[in-house]
């Protein structure tokens, strides 16, 4: 069973961050659980917005290798 936080961050990053762009693609619908889990675990050790906001920088432009979107992923750190 999945916690509904949990899921909540799963579809924030599928629905809303999706840097890959693959929201509409079934198969691909786990791709950023891992990122989800991390964000959920910093969540609940009370990690703060900034640093949150951090990580999907660093997600997205070092492990994705893709351009920085900070703004938009400021935004998701927000929510």
């Amino acid at each position: 069973m999945m916690l509904p936080e949990l899921k909540t961050i799963q579809r924030l990053l599928l629905q809303e961050w999706d840097p890959i762009g693959i929201k509409d693609v079934e198969a691909a619908r786990d791709e950023y659980d891992e990122y989800s889990l991390r964000i959920f675990v910093m969540l609940s050790q009370g990690t703060a917005e900034e640093t949150i906001a951090q990580y999907l920088d660093w997600a997205e432009s070092e492990q994705m290798m893709l351009t920085l979107h900070a703004d938009r992923n400021r935004e998701i750190a927000r929510k």
